[in-house]
């Protein structure tokens, strides 16, 4: 991993910080009198029941401002401006609830727009983050998705969830003997509510962990990458109620306490 003060992706010292929210967004998401407030939730685990730390931050400035100082000009301005300006589109449709076809080639461009936001946006915390440099570079050069990476996508029109982002870490093990991945943390969620579009992304980096086989999701929900090969229709029949986005965003935190999971020792 690039050290702390680095670019996450190609190591440069000359950092510019990264918007989680576009800022051509903002219109789209309404004058910040007319919005929820912003939301930013950390919850950390170790083992089960045990809680490592929780914060939550609250702010009533302008969403198009949030930035995670985790990348450099250069970076901002090239590759990355090229993922948001071939996925904008796409974004804009999803964001007010029009009516589009998602084909194979924009589901490409908006999962390679999120899993940017994912990569970037697990620095915030940056011991807390799960992929490896391999990963980043792969993606960065090849825009090669890690390959753990699961995406859902959804509609919410619920104003608390215009202009929000909560996201989990946590570590998981197959053996209750032995501690994967040198007691760091594999496994995370990371939830992004940005106008009427609801975005909720999981990763397990332990071989052998399908969180799929155990987690189920709302049937609001509709699986979005790995694609399937066929077109999304937008906007999907039934949305993700206030209650409903919650309990998915918070699901790793449920399934962290479910019969499911057993820690295997200190971490």
């Amino acid at each position: 991993m690039k050290s702390e003060g680095k670019c996450i992706f190609c190591g440069s010292t000359d950092i510019s910080g990264e918007h989680i929210w576009p800022q051509w967004a903002a219109p789209i998401l309404g004058h910040k009198s007319k919005r929820g407030k912003r939301l930013e939730q950390f919850i950390v685990h170790t083992k089960k029941f045990q809680l490592v730390s929780t914060e939550s931050k609250k702010g009533h400035g302008h969403t198009a401002d949030r930035k995670i100082r985790a990348v450099c000009q250069k970076c901002n301005n090239t590759w990355m401006s090229a993922i948001e300006k071939q996925a904008k589109d796409t974004l804009t449709l999803l964001m007010t609830g029009s009516s589009v076809e998602l084909t194979q080639e924009t589901q490409r461009a908006l999962a390679e727009w999120i899993t940017l936001k994912v990569l970037v946006a697990e620095h915030n915390r940056q011991n807390e983050a799960i992929f490896s440099q391999d990963d980043r570079d792969a993606f960065k050069e090849k825009r090669i998705i890690p390959s753990s990476l699961r995406i859902w996508i959804g509609r919410c029109v619920d104003d608390s969830w215009r202009s929000v982002f909560v996201r989990h870490a946590a570590l998981f093990a197959l053996n209750p003997l032995v501690v994967p991945n040198g007691g760091k943390k594999n496994t995370q969620s990371t939830t992004i509510g940005i106008g009427e579009l609801f975005i909720h992304s999981m990763a397990c980096i332990t071989e052998g962990v399908e969180l799929n086989n155990f987690i189920k999701f709302d049937t609001r929900l509709v699986p979005f990458w790995p694609a399937s090969g066929s077109a999304v229709i937008w906007p999907p029949k039934m949305m993700l109620s206030k209650e409903d986005a919650t309990n998915v965003a918070f699901v790793l935190d449920s399934f962290i306490r479910s019969p499911h999971v057993i820690w295997g020792g200190p971490v």
